[in-house]
């Protein structure tokens, strides 16, 4: 991060075919994503070349991610798909009623960690859960109070959530346990999309203000992305960020209709 990085962008294409009206995106290793948009709607997995390897359409798509063996998912308002066998699954909370559950219903986000856990994103109300390997709920690491927006996890087991009330990023332990307050807010006026990359670096998505904040593993601010790039382009609407092994950086820019790949 001290020597001039992304000084080079691109937009991403699938096998020659240009992004519409992107709002995920995803990467692991040296450039593979996943990507999710609204027309189809579609989620379709690209090689580091922009080939389109998969491709899948579901009603109400909200976002993807890949997990740490590399297998990518899918999320949409009540389901979460496999992206190779398209085996789906659905998360059920307690309801406060004796014997009783309650679905997941408006899903917005997701992650594993490296026990297999999965962490949910819900908006109805907001709040983050976490769920054994197998689906059984096993606690809320964070209620609607802190306005949950987005969660990311790194490759020892942590889970991140970037929430609005209060600004900031909240770490917690493999086991769901908060431990501390990493980041806070830098005035952030519609903090929407997290990501962490393979050396603990955070970077946080302002919508509204169209940058991104880049911090340290211990939370020391670093630098800002945006809203003005490289090569005269300009961030219109953007809503989700991703960084690969690499070091690259991937933007979904509604606004601008296309993935964005900061070299």
């Amino acid at each position: 991060l001290d020597q001039a990085p992304w000084t080079e962008i691109r937009h991403l294409s699938l096998s020659g075919r240009d992004v519409h009206d992107p709002i995920g995106v995803d990467a692991r290793g040296a450039g593979w994503v996943v990507i999710t948009q609204d027309e189809g709607p579609l989620v379709a997995i690209v090689d580091p070349e922009g080939v389109m390897h998969e491709s899948a359409r579901y009603d109400r798509l909200r976002g993807a991610w890949w997990d740490t063996n590399n297998q990518a998912y899918a999320l949409t308002e009540r389901t979460v798909f496999e992206s190779t066998s398209r085996a789906s699954h659905t998360f059920e909370v307690p309801s406060g009623r004796p014997g009783r559950n309650g679905l997941l219903e408006r899903l917005a986000a997701g992650a594993h960690n490296i026990l297999g856990s999965w962490f949910l994103l819900d908006t109805d109300p907001r709040r983050v859960v976490m769920f054994t390997a197998n689906g059984t709920y096993r606690s809320t690491l964070m209620e609607r109070v802190e306005e949950p927006r987005d969660l990311a996890a790194d490759g020892v087991g942590h889970i991140f959530v970037l929430h609005e009330q209060g600004s900031g990023v909240v770490r917690f332990n493999a086991e769901g346990v908060r431990e501390t307050r990493v980041i806070t807010s830098r005035g952030w006026k519609e903090p929407v999309a997290l990501a962490v990359d393979r050396l603990g670096h955070l970077y946080v998505l302002d919508r509204s203000e169209k940058t991104i904040d880049v911090f340290s593993a211990t939370g020391e601010f670093l630098i800002t992305i945006g809203p003005k790039l490289f090569n005269a382009v300009e961030l219109d609407d953007p809503l989700d960020i991703a960084v690969d092994h690499t070091g690259r950086l991937y933007i979904a820019d509604r606004g601008l209709d296309a993935i964005l790949v900061l070299e």
